[in-house]
């Protein structure tokens, strides 16, 4: 990482920082600075102390993830955008450490839905500014997440590129989750530019 990075929880002084790493690949994946949805849900993870930042040593933001563990995640119905996942846009991951891979929305499992590795979390976004990405910054918020929202036995479940999508190979997210143990999953609802999603999961066994 950038020297004197630090990943820490994001607080409401945040949102203005974390809206200007959206903007930076609003290019790839569509509006999102200007969406109430969006706005919506940066506030709610933030209120719940389920959005992690990273911040470099003069004070700037690199990178920001939104984490939805079991306990927090709405139930199935509707929310800004297809689907009812609490971010109605793309989550992004740019970078060599996780190239702009979008989560995009998909309908949740209830609250207290577990699998047979215990409890689902979510990954509902993540992304690296431009002069961060390749230093491991997006490995190290993913590491914090999983730490603190998930830990074993349970599994985490991100959407991201399908394998046919024009951005699976130029994106890297694929390559990215899969070098952190993600495995492919089913097929997601196309993204608002119609393009493949699928699903990734992590199971963690301790």
């Amino acid at each position: 990482m950038i020297t004197g990075t630090r990943i820490r929880t994001a607080g409401e002084s945040d949102f203005a920082g974390l809206l200007e790493l959206a903007a930076e690949v609003e290019h790839w994946f569509g509006p999102m600075v200007a969406e109430p949805g969006f706005h919506r849900a940066l506030r709610t993870h933030l209120g719940r102390s389920t959005a992690l930042v990273a911040e470099t040593a003069d004070g700037a933001l690199v990178g920001g993830l939104l984490f939805a563990p079991a306990a927090d995640s709405p139930g199935p119905g509707p929310s800004p955008g297809p689907g009812s996942a609490p971010v109605p846009g793309p989550a992004a991951v740019p970078g060599p450490d996780g190239a702009r891979g979008p989560a995009v929305p998909v309908d949740r499992p209830s609250p207290d839905r577990e699998s047979a590795e215990g409890p689902v979390h979510h990954v509902d976004w993540l992304v690296i500014s431009e002069r961060a990405r390749g230093t491991g910054v997006g490995r190290a918020l993913l590491a914090r997440a999983l730490e603190r929202f998930a830990p074993a036995p349970a599994t985490v479940e991100v959407i991201t590129f399908g394998a046919d999508h024009p951005g699976a190979v130029t994106s890297g997210a694929r390559v990215f989750y899969e070098r952190l143990g993600f495995t492919p999953g089913p097929a997601a609802d196309p993204g608002p530019e119609g393009g493949s999603r699928q699903l990734y999961r992590l199971r963690r066994t301790g």
